[in-house]
């Protein structure tokens, strides 16, 4: 919903935006994002990875789940964002 809203924002201020909605957690959805690039602009000049969750609270209260989605998301999506 917000990544629509962007889009038509940068669209309706005369900017050129491709959104792609996925989950950098999981390799194939990274690689379908990729191969949508691809066919789009033909080549990737530069990359940005900015896919990040946060909560509040102190780290000792954070549950072992919610750690393991915060590393996945950060490190893991990073990884498979440069690996594809």
């Amino acid at each position: 919903e917000n990544g629509l809203r962007v889009e038509k924002e940068i669209k309706d201020a005369g900017g050129e935006v491709l959104f792609i909605e996925g989950d950098v957690r999981k390799s194939d959805s990274v690689e379908a994002g990729v191969n949508k690039t691809f066919e789009k602009y033909g080549t990737i000049d530069f990359l940005i990875h900015s896919a990040g969750i946060l909560k509040d609270g102190m780290i000792h209260k954070l549950s072992e789940e919610y750690w393991d989605d915060v590393i996945n998301t950060h490190l893991k999506g990073f990884y498979l964002t440069l690996h594809s």
